[in-house]
């Protein structure tokens, strides 16, 4: 007569898991396959984020760039409206300062847009009336020009210094 038993008897098979004979757990034996996957789940993942943050940097530096564009952009158009609102000439020079405007025509630095109250064409003067001024912070547009200005008469019409 064979003996019945409350627990399973495992002959020659790999139990994976815990199992609770007569009242203790147990930890069966494992072939090592966890650590393994784990393993290489680790090295997949290093791999994608080792690749993946230069071009995430790159993604950021291109997307300044294109924002201080836009924004140069913007003040051009700026200009371009407020002439023809006001009916007065508007002036763009370009600056590395904010306040006053240099010749050399380096756009790369910034710019300001300023109301050509005083007649003298394309020069910042006391009483001119600045609207808006745009400073590049640190990152170079590469915005090289021989023009040092751009003003917008009344009209809508433009004139380059």
């Amino acid at each position: 007569m064979k003996k019945s038993h409350n627990f399973p008897i495992m002959r020659n098979k790999v139990n994976y898991g815990v199992s609770n004979v007569m009242g203790i757990d147990r930890i069966s034996r494992c072939n090592g396959t966890g650590s393994t996957m784990l393993l290489m789940a680790a090295a997949v993942f290093l791999f994608l984020f080792v690749a993946g943050v230069p071009a995430f940097s790159q993604l950021n530096e291109n997307e300044t760039t294109a924002k201080k564009a836009d924004s140069m952009t913007d003040h051009l158009q700026f200009a371009h409206q407020e002439a023809i609102r006001r009916g007065l000439p508007v002036t763009v020079c370009a600056s590395g300062d904010g306040e006053t405007c240099n010749d050399a025509g380096n756009w790369e630095e910034g710019c300001i847009v300023f109301i050509e109250v005083d007649g003298a064409q394309g020069d910042l003067g006391s009483s001119d009336i600045v609207l808006s001024s745009f400073l590049n912070s640190g990152d170079h547009l590469g915005l090289q020009s021989n023009l040092a200005y751009i003003q917008y008469q009344a009209d809508g019409s433009i004139v380059l210094y």
